[in-house]
């Protein structure tokens, strides 16, 4: 007979470990620190380059020196410095250093502003997770921690407790 605790403990153990690795690694990509040999990964909040990236993705960018027309970059916002967009390069200028006209695939226009070269912080790899954004979003809000962390932490621990009782009662069980 197959005994359901252990599975329901045992998929709880998983999507906790999977949820805390992949808020851990979002978390620690920004400018400063790389996750993987340059690449890094962000949440895409909008849906202006679909269908091509889906909102709530989770996408991998990587650094490079070269930008060309046709690349998806993530760059910081020159108006809103703490703002990150992921649009495509339509367009190089090349007055007064380097400049790139961006577009959303889904936007019927470009971006107003050009982005210069020291505001991309990398192109888009083609990595991505669908949707994934979305559960790591609410995994960091107050609901999420309980669902996500508290709860399978609590299960752990009643498992823990139930084992060992079951261990104590197979003891004396012996012993008599």
């Amino acid at each position: 007979m197959i005994r359901k605790g252990p599975i329901v403990v045992t998929f709880f153990l998983i999507l906790f470990t999977v949820v805390l690795g992949t808020t851990a690694l979002v978390k620690a990509s920004d400018e400063k620190q790389k996750v993987f040999h340059n690449y890094q990964l962000f949440i895409v909040q909008s849906g202006s380059m679909e269908p091509a990236i889906k909102t709530g993705s989770i996408i991998a960018v990587k650094s490079k020196t070269n930008y060309q027309v046709g690349d998806i970059i993530t760059y910081r916002s020159s108006e809103q410095p703490n703002t990150l967009i992921t649009h495509r390069i339509v367009e190089v200028v090349e007055e007064g250093g380097t400049h790139f006209i961006t577009k959303g695939d889904k936007n019927e226009n470009a971006d107003s502003l050009p982005v210069s070269q020291d505001n991309i912080i990398g192109s888009y790899t083609n990595f991505t997770i669908p949707y994934a954004g979305y559960a790591l979003q609410f995994s960091n809000s107050n609901a999420g921690t309980v669902i996500f962390f508290i709860i399978p932490g609590v299960l752990m621990v009643m498992f823990a407790l139930a084992h060992l009782y079951q261990e104590i009662v197979l003891l004396k069980r012996e012993r008599a």
